[in-house]
């Protein structure tokens, strides 16, 4: 379900929001304003992640399903992606009206014309995950790996990475400056459980043992 406030959307458990801005609106209705619900046409659809083109139209990934959503003058469409998609997070919609998303099943970084076309840029890694992902003032896509630790840019076809020397955790949000810097969230990986050693007695002489000075 895509709801419209006003000027925007709300995006719930299976449904999805933005200002006309493109901005995320938060769960902190007027009361005196009023929603405007967008239902989908499957009742299994769950819509993602979402995006605002320069035209208005608002884009948006739907989970476990072969099809990019699009919400434009007042209507739903349906662009076929020949796959389906599984945790489709990443989406971005460039200057000319093209729609970049991450596709985790053709471990590809795929770009939807405005016209349903689809051209995908398979990776060379074992990417178990991918993160979110923006569009750059120069055209390039950047995307988070959360699995590889580093940023990935996407221009001309040629994949460019990044690795991230932090034990903090691996990249997942990313975001584009105004002067062309990205940014990137890290997400803290959770910590490996101890590893269980056998007790082995320890029959080294003493001068063995060094104290680091």
């Amino acid at each position: 379900m895509l709801a419209n406030f006003k000027i925007g959307t709300l995006a719930a458990a299976l449904g999805i929001a933005v200002l006309a801005g493109g901005a995320l609106l938060l769960v902190r209705a007027v009361p005196e304003e009023k929603f405007v619900e967008y239902r989908m046409d499957d009742p299994q659809d769950a819509p993602i992640a979402i995006a605002a083109g320069a035209d208005g139209s608002i884009w948006f990934t739907i989970d476990h399903a072969n099809a990019i959503g699009r919400l434009r003058k007042g209507r739903i469409e349906r662009l076929p992606t020949s796959s389906r998609n599984i945790e489709p997070i990443g989406l971005a919609v460039a200057a000319e009206g093209s729609a970049w998303y991450t596709d985790l099943a053709a471990r590809a970084i795929a770009r939807i014309s405005s016209v349903g076309e689809i051209a995908r840029f398979v990776l060379d890694t074992p990417i178990a995950r991918l993160g979110r992902l923006v569009i750059a003032p120069d055209g390039a896509a950047w995307f988070a790996d959360p699995t590889g630790y580093g940023l990935t840019k996407l221009k001309d076809g040629v994949f460019t990475r990044y690795q991230i020397e932090s034990a903090r955790g691996g990249p997942y949000g990313v975001a584009v400056a105004a002067d062309g810097n990205i940014c990137h969230a890290a997400e803290r990986q959770p910590a490996a459980p101890p590893r269980r050693r056998r007790h082995q007695q320890d029959i080294r002489p003493p001068a063995w043992r060094r104290r680091a000075v």
